[in-house]
């Protein structure tokens, strides 16, 4: 694959028509009638034309027509809107934030046209036309159309951002199989910036999953942070466990230096024995993690990876296992932490009654939390649970109990709806004065966590025009890779 280069950054644009006082007034006019003739000129410019440097895509909308144009010079895909009037298209394409005008005049007989913007006019011919044969230029996917786009963004954005916008695109770009082009983008990355850390992992992981174990511990070892590197070698013990060699993965994991790590260690291997729905040996070494878990004696190490052991099981679906070492925690953050996630995992799983008891017994425990700076956040764990369970009455007397600022507390029920996808709720927040401030950043949070569900549930068209509203670029492009992922995932 050709390394990809930076793109457009697309934004919606429409053109509607002003009504008129009559067609908005009279019932009878709600479908006004158009001259066919009109509709059948228009109707013509739906297609595909190119030439050697350009390909213009048109397709009819409800109002006009949307496509795309690619660039043979930019090796890039630009989105675009258009409208059919005085005889040609006029429209926008969009390219690094800004709009850009174009015109393209058919010919009679609907062969080809002329394109024209500033700097650039020339002759389109209509793919499969009669006008003779033409070189078929062939687009970047739609996937690698929204990777471009996300690029182009992280060109505008503060110099001391750079890195933290680029390393989920470089991670993005290596997953789509350009290595090289991966590489590229990561030496733009000072080596000090932390970001960079990030980008050399998703680097190595793609080549990992594409079978280059050789090239992946290449590009892992020039890692400079640990906790980076240790998570990568929890991801070379699942590459030994995928690929047949349960034996290497499970030496490595046991052998891993220090009992913390040695508990991530296995935990990366229970995961890899569950994606391969062995269900026996998963659960085997999830037993043995917590046993090494249990065993530490440093109290604080342990409770950390007593905690990292429950939330296994809260993922693996087994709550019981991870209420019972949930209990072996004291009552602090952590504690409620993990409770809360089991109580929401609980109602996911349509176990309303055993979500309320959990809550129920957090209650119990928050009262013996003598930090009142840990009683706040122990409070919006509860919450976030009653959120899930759609319980304003319990949600509203835990509030009473709650000791931290209004803000805080609307913010917290804010990102517990975000999570139980209660989307219209938090607009309501959003649109009220109770989040103060932190109305912004729920509102690029909202529309993240929406872009991403319209993305897995399959609609792309929506899921990038979400993710394009959204005005911190750094979560722009978070969401556009995310979309990007998936669509490549489904051979978009």
């Amino acid at each position: 694959m050709k390394s990809v280069v930076f793109a457009a950054v697309a934004v919606a644009c429409s053109f509607v028509p002003a009504a008129s006082a009559l067609s908005q007034d009279n019932p009878f006019a709600a479908n006004p009638a158009e001259n066919p003739f009109a509709t059948a000129q228009a109707d013509r410019y739906a297609g595909v034309f190119q030439s050697d440097a350009v390909q213009l895509t048109l397709e009819k909308a409800a109002i006009g027509f949307t496509g795309e144009l690619y660039y043979v010079a930019t090796n890039t895909t630009y989105p675009l809107t258009a409208s059919h009037a005085d005889g040609n298209i006029s429209g926008v394409f969009v390219a690094g934030g800004a709009n850009f005008p174009f015109t393209f005049t058919l010919k009679d007989d609907g062969s080809g046209g002329l394109f024209e913007t500033e700097g650039y006019s020339g002759t389109l011919a209509r793919a499969g036309g009669n006008s003779g044969s033409t070189k078929n230029i062939k687009p970047v996917g739609k996937a690698e159309a929204v990777l471009n786009e996300a690029l182009e963004i992280a060109k505008t954005v503060a110099p001391d951002k750079k890195g933290q916008a680029l390393s989920s695109i470089i991670g993005m770009m290596a997953a789509f199989g350009d290595i090289d082009g991966a590489k590229a983008l990561l030496n733009t990355i000072p080596g000090g910036d932390i970001f960079r850390n990030y980008a050399i992992n998703g680097i190595a992981s793609a080549q990992l999953k594409q079978g280059d174990f050789n090239g992946a511990m290449a590009t892992a070892n020039t890692m400079t942070n640990p906790a980076l590197r240790k998570r990568f070698d929890g991801e070379i013990i699942s590459y030994h466990i995928t690929n047949g060699d349960a034996a290497q993965g499970l030496s490595l994991a046991r052998n891993t230096a220090g009992a913390s790590d040695r508990v991530d260690s296995l935990m990366a291997a229970a995961s890899a024995f569950r994606g391969l729905e062995d269900e026996p040996q998963a659960r085997a070494v999830t037993e043995e993690a917590k046993a090494v878990a249990l065993s530490i004696s440093d109290e604080t190490a342990r409770n950390s990876a007593v905690f990292t052991v429950g939330f296994h099981y809260v993922f693996a679906g087994d709550t019981s296992a991870a209420l019972e070492l949930a209990n072996t925690l004291p009552r602090d953050i952590m504690k409620m932490t993990l409770l809360a996630t089991i109580g929401k995992a609980n109602i996911q799983a349509g176990d309303q009654a055993g979500a309320r008891a959990i809550a129920e017994g957090m209650l119990k425990d928050i009262k013996k939390i003598k930090s009142k700076f840990a009683r706040p956040g122990a409070y919006t764990q509860v919450a976030s649970i009653y959120v899930g369970l759609n319980d304003i009455a319990n949600l509203t007397k835990v509030q009473m109990k709650y000791d931290g600022t209004l803000t805080a507390w609307y913010t917290a029920v804010a990102f517990a709806r975000i999570e139980f996808k209660q989307f219209d709720a938090v607009q309501s927040l959003i649109r009220s004065t109770v989040l103060g401030t932190n109305s912004a950043i729920v509102q690029q949070s909202l529309d993240f966590a929406i872009a991403n569900d319209q993305a897995q549930r399959g609609d792309f068209d929506g899921a990038l025009a979400t993710a394009r509203s959204i005005v911190d670029p750094l979560t722009r492009i978070s969401a556009l890779t995310i979309i990007g992922s998936t669509m490549h995932g489904q051979k978009q």
